[in-house]
């Protein structure tokens, strides 16, 4: 009866591995995250850059240099083709709270506040899933109010490759 008892424990361990592997197999994203290479970290500071963003496999990513410190609010304005991009809102990833400032057919504007000690510079500030073609969605400008209330707009970089041929509206 004890062996029995070992047999259906060792088969149980064994479908519950076999179905956690198979969950991780089919949703991959579960492990990703958005990090800042560190190159294009230095980049950001070399070229005094703010902000830096890429939008890669329908995932508009966004990044904050360290150089910005104690942040009260952060807003950052998304232009985007309407008739090419859908946001998906309700699957944002904010590393920070956020709330939608204004809303139209091509512009999103969020607001991001409670920026706290753990604030991690190499991480996104967010990732927003869109579908559509990915050089229809921009990030047009963003400004910064700081914890001593000075407001500050902030420089904008993208990671894209050939944004220069991005050519809509």
């Amino acid at each position: 009866m004890w062996r029995f008892k070992t047999n259906v424990m060792i088969f149980l361990v064994a479908v519950l591995f076999s179905a956690t592997l198979f969950y991780f197999m089919e949703n991959p994203a579960f492990f990703s995250a958005s990090i800042l290479s560190l190159q294009d970290a230095q980049t950001m500071i070399k070229n005094h850059r703010d902000l830096a963003y890429k939008n890669e496999k329908n995932i508009l990513d966004v990044y904050i240099s360290d150089s910005i410190k104690e942040i009260n609010e952060l807003f950052v304005s998304i232009i985007y083709d309407h008739q090419n991009v859908q946001i998906n809102l309700e699957k944002i990833k904010p590393q920070t709270d956020c709330e939608i400032n204004s809303q139209t057919d091509w512009l999103l504007i969020l607001k991001f506040k409670n920026f706290t000690w753990k604030f991690d510079y190499g991480q996104s500030l967010f990732e927003l899933p869109f579908s559509g073609k990915e050089p229809s969605i921009l990030l047009s400008e963003s400004s910064v109010s700081l914890l001593n209330w000075e407001i500050k707009k902030l420089s904008i970089w993208s990671l894209n490759q050939n944004t220069d041929s991005y050519h809509w509206f």
